[in-house]
């Protein structure tokens, strides 16, 4: 479903400055695996993410890192990954300590609830152009409640500064209306649909 969107998305794209060397941003992956507990259901941690190392300067490094991280822990605007000591390593197992201790918490409340909690997320470099560089981050969560929390988050980037581009920074305003009409023809094929079905009746809004 993503590739056909972002064929359709590129077809009515602005024209692309002409490629660089290589992309200014560099990414190593962190991770963190934490299996539930023998002594209960406990909580399934898994965590993988491609983790900023290197851009084209400090400031653009820590605007990249600090996207990512919000987007990770769920909570806007949220500064700490653009820090230089930050560990994306450490901090996600410091993730998973926090939420280990907040399921027992939970437990010596509820000692009957057998539910078990997971808090699982990605990030994944999808897209590097000299222009942009892609990421997606997903996550997956379930704390207690009546529900798991699941969401994706794509941010693009531009290498040089870090900023976190909008559509009207790489799409041209005039084509609009045509990039609208390839995105539902994308996610109608996609999605099998008819090309006179209504997206807002198949729940697209």
């Amino acid at each position: 479903a993503a590739a056909a969107l972002a064929l359709a998305l590129a077809a009515a794209a602005a024209p692309a400055p002409a490629p660089a060397a290589a992309p200014s941003i560099a990414f190593r992956v962190a991770r963190c695996v934490r299996p539930p507990t023998a002594d209960g259901p406990g909580v399934d941690v898994k965590y993988e993410v491609e983790w900023p190392q290197r851009a084209a300067s400090t400031q653009a490094l820590a605007r990249v890192r600090a996207a990512i991280w919000a987007a990770i822990v769920l909570e806007e605007d949220n500064q700490e990954g653009a820090t230089p000591a930050f560990d994306a390593d450490r901090a996600l197992e410091a993730r998973a300590e926090a939420l280990h201790r907040e399921y027992l918490d939970f437990r010596r409340d509820f000692p009957d609830s057998a539910r078990q909690w997971h808090s699982h997320g990605t990030a994944r470099v999808t897209f590097r152009h000299p222009a942009a560089v892609a990421v997606r981050v997903e996550t997956d969560e379930f704390t207690g409640g009546a529900h798991p929390n699941a969401r994706a988050i794509h941010l693009v980037f531009d290498p040089a500064s870090g900023r976190t581009l909008g559509p009207w920074d790489v799409f041209l305003p005039a084509r609009s209306d045509e990039l609208l009409k390839r995105i539902k023809a994308a996610i109608r094929k996609v999605r099998g649909l008819d090309e006179r079905a209504s997206l807002e009746a198949e729940g697209f809004w």
